[in-house]
């Protein structure tokens, strides 16, 4: 009886009740808890393959961001090889230049000093061989000034037959002094010439005195 009456206690105490839902409630949430963390897991797998799958996409499509990162870098450092590059050629073409000025310079201060060692040496070259030639001429007494003719010495002398030869010494003395007169010019030539028949006919008017 008086475990019959305790049981109908509790079943009409109103805090048993409550004790009693909350345990079913603890109960039902502990049931339904497994379902529920299965449910997120598959939920934040979903969305991560979502993610991953449009991050692939948009790599296929060339429009990641870790791409286009990358992509700005390398064209960064492009831009500045070529400037660089650009630089050294710039450089490289003005020192070339520069050279090429200096060549020119130098090849043309050779080729006047050349020109000028040329010049001096013909000049120098003629003046020698005005000056032996002048020697000759006077050696020859055919300069531009007068003549002296040596007069021949008043010895008697018989005149020579026309039909007479003339001896070798003659010759070859009188042979020499045409091929030095070769060498004069015509003027001083025929003035030659003149002054040698006045001289013969000197000669000639002194044997008949």
């Amino acid at each position: 009886m008086d475990g019959e009456r305790a049981t109908v206690f509790m079943e009409q105490d109103p805090a048993y009740d409550t004790d009693s839902s909350d345990q079913t409630e603890d109960a039902s949430e502990t049931e339904i808890n497994p379902a529920d963390g299965d449910s997120l897991a598959e939920q934040l797998y979903r969305k991560q393959r979502a993610d991953l799958l449009g991050q692939l996409e948009l790599a296929k499509q060339r429009k990641h961001p870790a791409y286009l990162k990358i992509v700005q870098r390398l064209q960064t450092e492009l831009s500045d090889r070529v400037a660089l590059n650009e630089i050294e050629r710039d450089a490289a073409l003005a020192s070339a230049h520069q050279d090429c000025l200096r060549e020119i310079a130098a090849a043309e201060q050779e080729f006047a000093e050349k020109k000028a060692e040329l010049i001096a040496n013909a000049i120098a070259d003629l003046e020698q061989e005005k000056k032996t030639l002048r020697q000759e001429i006077d050696a020859m007494g055919l300069t531009g000034g007068e003549v002296n003719f040596a007069l021949p010495t008043k010895t008697r002398q018989l005149r020579p037959r026309l039909n007479d030869s003339v001896s070798v010494t003659e010759r070859i003395h009188f042979g020499t002094f045409m091929k030095q007169c070769q060498k004069a010019s015509k003027e001083e030539q025929e003035r030659d010439l003149l002054l040698i028949q006045s001289g013969i006919r000197a000669n000639e008017s002194s044997d008949g005195m």
